[in-house]
């Protein structure tokens, strides 16, 4: 069983396998989805802004709903809970069983194409402010008052060069996502 809230505005969730399908226990909104139904599955993990990385999982049916896993539990403003653990476990078991159900399921790990363009420009936009800061360092015109937002900006290259490396989504079997994506 794995638990979370997805953001602080969010009821807690708790999703269950069962022997043959993926059980929700929100009270207000149980769902029951068979394992045969399961379509596609993304893996992936990003910087989360606050806390350890979030790992999510994203599970697509065949009838176009969208079921969202996520590692990281917001308990309350600013306090964020890494339940990566529970997430691992359950994502394991779930990606066990989703083949021998569907043998045809896509599965695939990576952040999604949109996301991946977005920390690219990101990434690009940084490597070119950090240039020109640089620039401006030699030539001795570098204005003192923007230092902190310089080394902001020096700050978040790692970040998101981090995000750039690990590669946009691509098709995998089940085995290859706990090494790549769950480590």
């Amino acid at each position: 069983m794995h638990c979370f809230r997805a953001s602080i505005l969010a009821r807690e969730r708790c999703y269950a396998l069962e022997d043959d399908a993926l059980v929700c226990s929100d009270p207000q909104r149980p769902e029951r989805v068979p394992l045969s139904e399961i379509d596609r599955m993304r893996f992936y993990r990003v910087p989360s802004g606050m806390g350890p990385w979030l790992r999510r999982g994203v599970i697509h049916t065949r009838s176009g709903k969208r079921i969202v896993l996520q590692s990281n539990h917001y308990v309350r403003l600013a306090v964020i809970e890494d339940r990566v653990e529970t997430y691992r476990a359950f994502v394991c078991s779930l990606l066990g069983r989703v083949p021998k159900f569907n043998p045809q399921v896509s599965i695939a790990i990576g952040t999604p194409p949109a996301l991946w363009i977005t920390w690219l420009i990101l990434f690009i936009a940084s490597c070119g402010v950090t240039a020109a800061g640089l620039l401006l360092w030699l030539a001795g015109d570098f204005p003192l008052a923007a230092a902190m937002s310089f080394a902001i900006v020096i700050g978040f290259l790692p970040v998101a060069w981090r995000v750039v490396r690990s590669r946009r989504a691509h098709a995998t079997d089940g085995d290859s996502v706990a090494a790549e994506v769950l480590e």
